[in-house]
């Protein structure tokens, strides 16, 4: 995830981290298990991830996030 990212959308270090997993190929069990949480809170930050980069799915929000670039 790029810095311009990050600012456009302001997620939490959590939230951050749980979508550099996704964008890694990590399944939500995956991301639940590497950052120590239960799969319902995982899939909870991820419903307030969508709200904030106002998508609906991993595939929309993956592309919303490669989409943003920085300048030059």
């Amino acid at each position: 995830m790029t810095k311009d990212a990050d600012h456009l959308f302001a997620l939490s270090p959590s939230q951050k981290r749980l979508v550099t997993l996704l964008l890694n190929g990590l399944d939500l069990r995956g991301i639940a298990e590497e950052m120590g949480m239960q799969l319902s809170t995982i899939r909870t930050q991820l419903r307030r991830i969508f709200e904030k980069t106002v998508t609906n799915s991993q595939t929309a929000l993956a592309t919303s996030l490669m989409s943003v670039h920085k300048p030059g």
